[in-house]
């Protein structure tokens, strides 16, 4: 004998955002008080049961560039731009693993749209900008020769 034979398949998953919103708020606790390897495991089961949640998704790209991996930072944040093309912070992420991975155009792209969508990444974008322009310039301050800075910010 069977129980619940007949299940409309239109009807969603309510058990598994149930699910999701109570692991979210697990993670987001976990991370509050310090447990960032708990938290990272409970994301990861998020993402078993929602394959697709941005939260879940961003999170565990903060945790792998903190630990400096960036490849699978980036891999996470590009699945999360995948999902939301339209929000700023999402290129800009990805923009900012990219520089830190020496992918400067790449970097450049994904800030530059990120400003496109939301002008408040201005400051960001600019910021990085002046940065990326000068960090050579920096590094020439430590060198003995006469080298003259590469842009102007």
């Amino acid at each position: 004998m069977s129980v619940n034979t007949h299940l409309s398949p239109a009807k969603p998953n309510t058990s598994g955002r149930g699910r999701c919103l109570w692991l979210r708020w697990k993670a987001k606790l976990l991370l509050v008080i310090g447990l960032r390897a708990q938290a990272h495991a409970v994301f990861e089961e998020i993402l078993a049961i929602h394959p697709e949640d941005v939260l879940a998704l961003n999170s565990l790209g903060y945790n792998e560039l903190n630990n400096r991996r960036l490849s699978q930072a980036l891999d996470f944040f590009e699945r999360a731009l995948v999902l939301t093309p339209t929000q700023a912070n999402a290129h800009f992420n990805v923009g900012f693993v990219c520089e830190e991975m020496g992918r400067s155009q790449e970097a450049e792209r994904a800030f530059t749209k990120a400003i496109q969508l939301d002008e408040k990444w201005t400051v960001p974008g600019t910021a990085w900008a002046w940065c990326w322009c000068v960090k050579d310039d920096l590094k020439n301050l430590w060198r003995p020769s006469s080298a003259t800075p590469s842009c102007n910010p």
